[in-house]
């Protein structure tokens, strides 16, 4: 597919959402809420100068746009404390993320701080040599690096330093790492086929704040950021989502980094007298924002709605943390954002296609009808599941079919009492002992693509894993308005398995979602307020026992079983 054709022929109704640059400064306040003043007094940037660099950009923001209640003398004073403390940091890789973060309020607070006052920061900026000060000073390993980067540039730029050979010499051995869709592999050395989504989204915005330099590595750079750009639109959910895949997922900041990647990419197919995909960018930007909004009222910085913070994510995904990166990452977004720039119709609410990344990802994205899925291939079980692990549709809580699989082996906290073992919508088989496996918890296998047809309105692929471990397996998918047909054939076999999702409840605050699940003759429907997923197929069905956990909620499952080797369902999502 030829993406910039599909977008310049795009041409559908929609809405404008009205989003300005002040969408983004009240969401940024929102993030900055969680750290009144007193709490960042308390807070000491010697122990840990990520998240207060993070707060020292998002407070000096707020201070240059004139926000109520942001006072000037106050960001002078946490940024100099923050510069303060980069000495204590040394060799801490807190300090290879903070540097950037800091430069970004420079650049901020550039225009109204005392000469006195910037001169004391240049001072103890200047100390900073990468080799000394940087955990990760060569582009050998994976994206931390490249924060580094971006904080060296910055540095560089405002005539601080001079580090143009330290950027050259790790992009040299960065650039080459991004594949053919402009994707970064951050597992790349340990794990080539399973490489996390988002680590590739937040590498590509990092890179965004060296837009002004114009060094040799100028046209690769340009073209891994361009190519993944276009990417990024065409992965986008038909909620308006980031995909999943690995670790960091399902945090609101993902969206923000969506909005940042976009509004970057409009300018630059502004300048190029692109204005259709400029205003594509620019819509996909707005409707990723606006995605996370129930979460960011609900004061979470994960998309789920449980009391405890903990829940979904890693150990190092804690609230103080992620809650002020959103507000940070989207300030990279804010510092580009061209409000001249009409909004078009995007990727992810036109649909009418397939895309498949390369094998450093594995992962298919389809999208039709209002309804997107996103299937993996080959999983990483510590985070996701081999199969059709997301179901999405405008409109439609994200979470009530499923956004992401429940994993066999999570390497992030879930509520206690749970069922061990994966799950996503996923075809089961009997296995040489006579016992019922599932494709969830199948690695290392192959497969084959074959889109059979590509439509506005009706997008069919085939999809036949194979391996040493499990059948020949193949499933054909069916897009629609009216929803998503699957139909599974296994060779040879006797008996055919299939289960799909039902959510039980997406967390314990007043606000959650506690579901109305009914198995019939035939179906399954799985109701919250006024939302429901509903599966209809031609096996005998009935309800699974076990409870099962991810990043959203607590699941249990429809179980489907038909004599033969072949079974169909149909799923559709509604209010």
């Amino acid at each position: 597919m030829n993406m910039l054709n599909y977008i310049e022929k795009a041409d559908i109704p929609f809405v404008p959402t009205g989003i300005t640059k002040e969408k983004y400064i009240d969401i940024i306040e929102t993030c900055l809420e969680a750290y009144p003043k007193d709490l960042i007094l308390s807070m000491n940037p010697e122990e840990d100068i990520q998240a207060y660099s993070r707060i020292v950009c998002v407070y000096s923001l707020l201070t240059k746009e004139g926000r109520s209640g942001y006072n000037a003398d106050f960001a002078y004073e946490i940024m100099t404390r923050c510069c303060k403390a980069i000495d204590c940091n040394k060799k801490d890789m807190k300090l290879d993320f903070s540097v950037k973060e800091i430069m970004i309020a420079y650049l901020l607070l550039d225009s109204i701080a005392p000469s006195e006052i910037k001169d004391n920061w240049r001072s103890l900026l200047s100390n900073i040599v990468p080799q000394k000060y940087y955990v990760y000073t060569t582009g050998d390993k994976h994206n931390i690096n490249i924060y580094n980067v971006a904080g060296e540039w910055l540095r560089t730029q405002f005539d601080i330093t001079s580090s143009t050979e330290y950027i050259e010499e790790c992009l040299e051995k960065q650039l080459p790492k991004f594949d053919e869709y402009g994707m970064y592999p951050d597992n790349l050395a340990h794990d080539p086929r399973r490489n996390p989504i988002l680590y590739d989204l937040t590498t590509r915005v990092q890179l965004q704040l060296l837009s002004l330099y114009n060094g040799k590595l100028k046209p690769e750079l340009d073209k891994a950021l361009e190519r993944g750009g276009l990417t990024t639109l065409f992965m986008q959910s038909a909620a308006f989502e980031l995909p999943y895949g690995g670790r960091s997922n399902q945090y609101l900041f993902n969206e923000s980094l969506i909005a940042s990647c976009c509004e970057y990419e409009a300018i630059r197919h502004k300048n190029k007298g692109n204005l259709k995909v400029a205003g594509a960018y620019k819509r996909a930007a707005h409707l990723a924002i606006l995605s996370i909004e129930r979460w960011l009222k609900a004061k979470k910085h994960i998309k789920n709605m449980f009391e405890s913070d903990l829940i979904g994510t890693e150990s190092y995904g804690y609230y103080s943390k992620y809650m002020i990166t959103m507000a940070s990452f989207m300030a990279i977004g804010y510092i580009t954002i061209d409000d001249t720039i009409t909004e078009q119709p995007c990727p992810a609410e036109i649909g009418g296609y397939v895309i498949e990344t390369t094998d450093r990802f594995n992962k298919i994205f389809a999208n039709c009808g209002g309804y997107s899925i996103e299937i993996d291939t080959d999983a990483d079980l510590h985070y996701d599941a081999t199969g059709l692990g997301r179901i999405h549709k405008r409109g439609i809580p994200t979470e009530l079919f499923l956004s992401v699989p429940c994993p066999k082996n999570p390497s992030y906290t879930l509520p206690e009492g749970l069922s061990e073992g994966s799950l996503t919508a996923e075809v089961g088989y009997i296995d040489s002992n006579g016992e019922v496996k599932y494709l969830s918890s199948a690695s290392n296998i192959e497969h084959e693509l074959t889109v059979l047809e590509e439509t506005s309105r009706k997008v069919k692929f085939q999809i036949e894993y194979y391996g040493d471990e499990i059948p020949s397996i193949t499933q054909t998918y069916t897009l629609t308005d009216k929803g998503i047909k699957i139909c599974a054939e296994i060779d040879n076999a006797d008996k055919i398995f299939y289960r799909v999702p039902l959510l039980i409840t997406n967390g314990d605050l007043p606000n959650a979602f506690n579901t109305e699940i009914t198995i019939g003759d035939g179906f399954a429907k799985c109701v919250a307020d006024k939302y429901y997923a509903k599966t209809e197929t031609d096996g005998y069905i009935t309800k699974g026992k076990e409870k099962y956990g991810n990043r959203n909620g607590i699941y249990t499952y429809a179980q489907i079983e038909k004599t033969g080797n072949t079974l169909t369902l149909n799923i559709s999502l509604g209010d």
